[in-house]
């Protein structure tokens, strides 16, 4: 089942694309902020066209660029690598929680391999 963001959310009208609820495992590749490359399995908590939103227990500082495997549901197919900058860091209420991290691809497009993804993404 997939979930759309609620429409009348604070900001919605200002979205570029439909942000949707979706858990997709991916890997995520890059430099923290002490400048320690690392390689972190996790997922997506939202997905658009333009980029995610996913959780780490890297704190990965604004501007940032990182790689993201998106892994593929279908047997056989290789994950596709997307490169994209970090936009937006929220961080761990508790030394328990994790990072949210607000990616921007650097190229949009269903990188998510949605079989109906939102009409507002056809353009990509």
């Amino acid at each position: 089942m997939t979930e759309f963001e609620d429409p009348k959310a604070p900001g919605a009208e200002k979205r570029r694309s439909t942000r949707i609820i979706k858990s997709v495992p991916i890997t995520v590749t890059g430099t923290d902020a002490l400048g320690q490359e690392f390689r972190e399995s996790t997922h997506t908590v939202m997905i658009n066209c333009y980029g995610c939103k996913y959780q780490s227990v890297h704190y990965v500082p604004k501007s940032t660029h990182v790689s993201i495997d998106v892994h593929r549901t279908h047997k056989g197919l290789a994950p596709r690598t997307v490169r994209g900058r970090v936009i937006w860091v929220q961080r761990p209420r508790s030394y328990q929680d994790v990072y949210h991290i607000g990616l921007e691809f650097e190229v949009a497009g269903n990188v998510w391999s949605l079989a109906s993804p939102p009409a507002d993404w056809f353009p990509f």
